[in-house]
């Protein structure tokens, strides 16, 4: 559990999973002493599970432009905050791209 929950925890931000959603799968942390102590997934980190997959079928990161200036900008999910580095550009066809 702790190293599923540490290498989505890398890619999460990139995928638009919010600390919020992840809930289920850091309250599956709690109580664990070793990491290889095993725990049964309950039906709210299934769903994470699930909407991480999706996320994963369907996100793409992309590189940066250095012709268009980067922006920060930091989001409040539940009393966690969370950053997201982008770029906009009305030019392009996806306007939105996180870095």
């Amino acid at each position: 559990v702790q190293k599923l929950v540490g290498l989505i925890g890398w890619i999460r931000s990139y995928l638009g999973i919010t600390n919020h959603q992840m809930q289920p799968l850091f309250d599956l942390l709690s109580g664990i002493t070793s990491s290889t102590d095993e725990k049964q997934l309950t039906s709210a980190a299934k769903k994470t599970l699930e909407e991480v997959e999706l996320a994963l079928a369907h996100k793409f990161v992309n590189r940066i432009d250095p012709s268009v200036g980067v922006q920060l900008f930091i989001l409040k999910d539940h009393e966690i905050p969370c950053g997201i580095l982008c770029q906009w550009n009305d030019n392009w066809e996806d306007q939105l791209h996180i870095l």
